[in-house]
């Protein structure tokens, strides 16, 4: 016998009715509804109509439904089969930035560091390999020959005697006029213009060989807006003091250390100029520990650095409203060429 077919819903008893209903809305993983609720949508009132959409979760004209049944919204399957589409869900909140895995790790780096204008290479360390003696005197592609404009009867400003009498030179960035033995005598003691004062040469200084790496932490520098910073690691390697160094030949110990930077523009220009002098060897040197009072160890030279991200001035952190600007004075004494002048990774940059 063919099974017959379902009474039409307007026919069923209040009974049946009930029952159908609470089947229906569990085959669909919607939760019983009362028999005021049963009533179909389009017979509500204009006031109804309107307050049932108006209590509706998503905004879709569905009627009331309790909060006790919101367990059950999340199936998509019905009793018959039929798949249904998963309901509305809110956005899930973002990971923090320790949470990621390691390619998405990369990626928020990625964006952020494109954010703040650093392009994600500069997270790959750089190696600075100390040299085995330091260069003295005048860069030979300092010097050229003196300008024919240059009034040879002029004295030299050095030994204040007339240019003609020896041999002479001029400063390629300057074309200041000297003296060939004289500028470079001059050179000997410092390296830069006596008459302009231009630095000539790069700078060189005395750290043992080491590496720098910089990352993006979602931690912030005390008193800085942004939610972000720039983490700087130096890791310097123990090793055989250098020719230059107090006690050459002998062995100093290793240093590694985090400093930290403001994640903004004037934390991204003074980072290019701390990375230059990096590169260059200014960051560190080997001698006697201001804190400990040993001997043969890597120190900081004279280029302060943050290295906590809160506890003020006092403990080496932030807040420190002077800092950048303070650093950025060390870094002109060292003759460390100007933020726009440099790459990321310490190079200068060529402008053709």
């Amino acid at each position: 016998m063919s099974r017959s077919a379902p009474k039409p819903f307007s026919s069923l008893t209040k009974k049946e009715e009930s029952k159908a209903t609470e089947k229906t809305s569990s085959s669909v993983a919607f939760p019983p509804m009362s028999a005021a609720a049963s009533t179909p949508f389009g017979a509500f009132s204009n006031n109804e109509e309107s307050k049932a959409t108006q209590k509706t979760s998503s905004g879709a004209a569905f009627p009331p439904i309790s909060a006790a049944a919101s367990k059950n919204l999340f199936s998509t399957k019905s009793s018959s089969g039929r798949v249904f589409p998963p309901m509305p869900m809110a956005a899930a909140a973002p990971k923090s930035f320790g949470a990621f895995s390691q390619k998405e790790d990369s990626k928020a780096t990625e964006k952020t560091s494109s954010s703040a204008g650093f392009p994600p290479m500069f997270t790959e360390s750089l190696s600075y390999h100390a040299p085995l003696v330091l260069t003295t005197g005048i860069p030979p592609n300092s010097l050229t020959m003196p300008p024919a404009s240059c009034d040879m009867s002029e004295n030299c400003v050095i030994c204040h005697e007339q240019l003609l009498i020896n041999p002479s030179v001029a400063l390629t960035h300057c074309v200041h006029v000297f003296h060939k033995c004289c500028i470079e005598q001059a050179m000997k003691a410092k390296p830069q213009c006596p008459v302009c004062r231009i630095p000539v040469g790069a700078p060189q200084g005395k750290s043992p060989s080491g590496t720098m790496k910089v990352s993006i932490i979602s931690t912030s520098c005390f008193g800085f807006q942004e939610s972000s910073s720039l983490a700087i690691s130096y890791n310097i390697t123990s090793g055989n003091q250098m020719s230059y160094h107090e006690n050459p030949a002998l062995s100093h110990a290793g240093k590694y250390v985090m400093a930290y930077l403001p994640n903004n523009s004037g934390g991204g220009d003074l980072l290019k100029r701390l990375a230059y002098a990096f590169m260059h060897g200014l960051t560190f040197s080997v001698g006697t520990s201001v804190t400990t009072g040993k001997k043969n160890q890597c120190t900081w030279a004279s280029i302060h650095h943050k290295t906590s991200t809160h506890g003020g001035v006092r403990k080496h952190g932030y807040p420190d409203p002077n800092y950048v600007v303070n650093c950025n004075s060390e870094l002109d004494s060292l003759r460390v060429p100007p933020a726009h002048a440099l790459n990321y990774n310490g190079t200068e940059c060529n402008h053709g």
